[in-house]
């Protein structure tokens, strides 16, 4: 149930739009709706700025050109006041910050509606401003209420968010003023917060997550404003940083030799890398801060299959054996390469899940640290296609599930893709291909617990080219010969699947500088 505005809310709040509102909204967001309008008295052509309102003689100026005007010196643009103008009109959407007028410790902003209306009378043409949204800022608190229309004209409370998104249309310019912050947090815990430092959509977020966790500025001051940033943009926090916590080492949850090391290193912390950095704390892996950043930057998309993997031996001789296979294989083996250090983890997973498949005894460091993984791996796969005896078991429900997914069989240009139609067809597919579809996914996608397509060239359909994965209409992976990523063709035709089966938007967003 929706909860409106009490009285009390209200009086944080100045009554009506300022000057300063009026006057920012008119010379900065709406700066560049200024024109000129064009009338004839005779043979002699008339001017009339909409900007200081004032009328002088002009010599051919013409309709959609822009000019100075002579008096204001603004830049304008030049209307014929003949011409039609049922969609002359400029919006702007902005945030202005305040003092409450309840709580000197409190800072206010509201969300502000201008607009410019020309398809009347354009003399005396004034910036109309309404408020849509308002936003109060206390240390402990912090609360927006946005105007609801309907059934009735009200004020709603919500959480404070940004709301640049909802006014991205048209050609509505969207901002905020800066120095309306820089005069709003004078003489209030706000002027600690560091807000100096970022830049933040409308700034609303910002103050919301320093209104409840003042310890923030900590972070700034230390050099670490990327964790606030990445906080702000709404990545995963993996639960690495303590916003409670009463000092930049119960924030971080490390110790004053860790803090040192990281400076000195000079690390850009990010979430994830707290999350490798404290686990090697934790759990006494021993890595250095370079072989944390390695895990990250290497692993940090299979962190917790990798942290799966240290069961069987440690995390640093799985980090070095990983970059091992990865620089060995690829100086050495012509037309066979991992694409990248997690192509090799990948591998060596599914080739510990074939070894437990046959009993080998994975304890035997010839067995857990095979010198050749590729190989090792391509000879387990052989010996588990010849060890499952089960798989005709799946056929029946693999075919129950092609009669479902006709939908998606698809072509594009030269690209066809359809779903697999047998589990000896992952055989193949995974033989051919050198990876581990049938192994792996067999039993999953006979019960729909994930989608196996195949994308064959159409000049040659019955030839294995790529393998896609798709779980709950989001596709997971693109594999080719030997796990390769998929090329510039197979990329296109990917997208272009997405498009057309998937219905996948993307939209852009114009976002005004900050004055």
């Amino acid at each position: 149930m929706l909860e409106d505005m009490k009285d009390e809310e209200l009086e944080h709040f100045p009554k009506g739009i300022s000057d300063d509102i009026e006057k920012y909204a008119t010379d900065y967001m709406l700066k560049f709706s200024r024109y000129i309008f064009t009338h004839r008295q005779g043979k002699q052509q008339y001017g009339y700025c909409t900007h200081c309102h004032s009328e002088f003689k002009t010599e051919g100026l013409r309709h959609n050109e822009e000019t100075v005007c002579p008096d204001c010196k603004s830049k304008c643009k030049v209307k014929a006041s003949g011409r039609g103008r049922k969609t002359l009109y400029d919006e702007a959407y902005f945030v202005y910050y305040e003092k409450s007028v309840k709580n000197p410790n409190a800072i206010i902003a509201r969300g502000i509606y201008a607009i410019r209306n020309y398809t009347g009378d354009y003399h005396h043409i004034k910036t109309k401003c309404s408020v849509e949204y308002y936003y109060l800022f206390e240390i402990g608190n912090s609360v927006m209420f946005r105007k609801h229309h309907w059934p009735s004209m009200r004020f709603v409370k919500g959480k404070v968010h940004s709301n640049f998104d909802l006014w991205d249309h048209g050609n509505i310019v969207i901002g905020y003023c800066r120095d309306s912050i820089r005069k709003a947090t004078k003489d209030t815990p706000f002027r600690y917060s560091t807000w100096e430092s970022y830049d933040h959509k409308d700034m609303t977020e910002f103050f919301d997550l320093y209104a409840k966790y003042p310890k923030i500025e900590y972070l700034t001051k230390e050099g670490f404003k990327s964790i606030v940033e990445k906080k702000l943009d709404g990545y995963p926090t993996y639960r690495a940083v303590n916003w409670r916590g009463k000092t930049i080492f119960k924030i971080l949850k490390i110790d004053k030799q860790d803090l040192k090391e990281l400076k000195s290193q000079k690390v850009k912390l990010t979430f994830d890398f707290l999350k490798v950095f404290q686990d090697a704390k934790k759990h006494k892996w021993n890595l250095s801060t370079e072989e944390v950043v390695r895990v990250v930057n290497k692993h940090g998309h299979y962190y917790d299959t990798f942290v799966k993997l240290t069961e069987l031996t440690s995390m640093k001789k799985l980090l070095n054996y990983f970059s091992k296979q990865y620089k060995d294989y690829n100086g050495t083996k012509k037309n066979r390469n991992y694409y990248s250090e997690d192509s090799v983890l990948l591998t060596y997973k599914d080739y510990i899940a074939d070894c437990k498949k046959l009993n080998m005894n994975i304890k035997d460091e010839h067995v857990l640290f095979p010198k050749d993984l590729y190989s090792a791996h391509q000879n387990t796969l052989i010996q588990v296609k010849i060890n499952e005896d089960g798989n005709k078991k799946y056929d029946q429900r693999i075919e129950d599930r092609v009669k479902e997914l006709q939908n998606y069989v698809f072509q594009y240009n030269e690209l066809q893709i359809r779903p697999a139609v047998s589990s000896k067809e992952l055989v193949i597919e995974g033989t051919i291909l050198h990876h581990c579809v049938a192994a792996h996914y067999t039993e999953s996608y006979a019960n729909g617990k994930t989608t196996i397509f195949l994308i064959r060239k159409v000049a040659e359909p019955d030839k294995p080219y790529f393998t896609m994965e798709m779980k709950d209409n989001k596709i997971i992976q693109v594999r080719g010969l030997r796990n390769c990523n998929p090329g510039k063709d197979v990329s296109e035709f990917v997208e272009a699947f997405k498009a057309t089966k998937l219905q996948i938007k993307k939209s852009k967003a114009k976002i005004a500088v900050p004055a």
